[in-house]
């Protein structure tokens, strides 16, 4: 389920970039904590303007709005001592998003049998959804996957995907 407005994901990327200053050294509504402030909510604003819109229509790329290594690289262009215009603030590029909800284990027996297995929930819990009562998480990694016939990565008929187009 995506979340409700963009309010939320900007609150958690301002938080992430303030996390990168020591603000009670500033002090709570001190002129240096209000700067820092008010640089961190031009860049997340940026990035609204740039990324967000109904996910109905429109993938939000949240994971990499929130990330904290991209906080961080925001809070790296933050000079205390001046303001930027907010005419000089770009969304920034985001590194496309790849969630650590994959797991590899291999395991070989007394025998020599082998058996490897990759399993990957695509985003946090995958589908949310529980196979029976075995524990395991099924995934939605078939969201990477468009049904526009136009776009190369697409589903075909009967479930298979196509990554390239072939002659018809």
């Amino acid at each position: 389920m995506p979340p409700p407005s963009s309010g939320g994901i900007h609150i958690v990327q301002i938080l992430n970039i303030l996390e990168n200053f020591d603000m009670q050294k500033y002090g709570f509504g001190s002129a240096d904590a209000m700067q820092i402030m008010a640089e961190a909510e031009k860049y997340a604003y940026a990035d609204r303007s740039e990324y967000l819109g109904d996910p109905d229509f429109v993938k939000v790329p949240w994971q990499a709005l929130t990330n904290k290594a991209y906080a961080k690289s925001i809070a790296d262009q933050i000079d205390i001592n001046k303001a930027k215009p907010s005419s000089e603030i770009r969304p920034g590029k985001l590194a496309p998003y790849e969630s650590n909800q994959t797991t590899h284990y291999s395991v070989v027996d007394k025998d020599g049998n082998a058996v490897a297995v990759t399993y990957t929930l695509n985003t946090t819990f995958g589908t949310g959804i529980v196979a029976g009562e075995s524990g395991i998480l099924l995934n939605n990694q078939m969201d990477d996957f468009s049904a526009k016939p136009s776009v190369p990565i697409r589903l075909r008929a009967g479930g298979r995907r196509c990554q390239r187009r072939r002659a018809e």
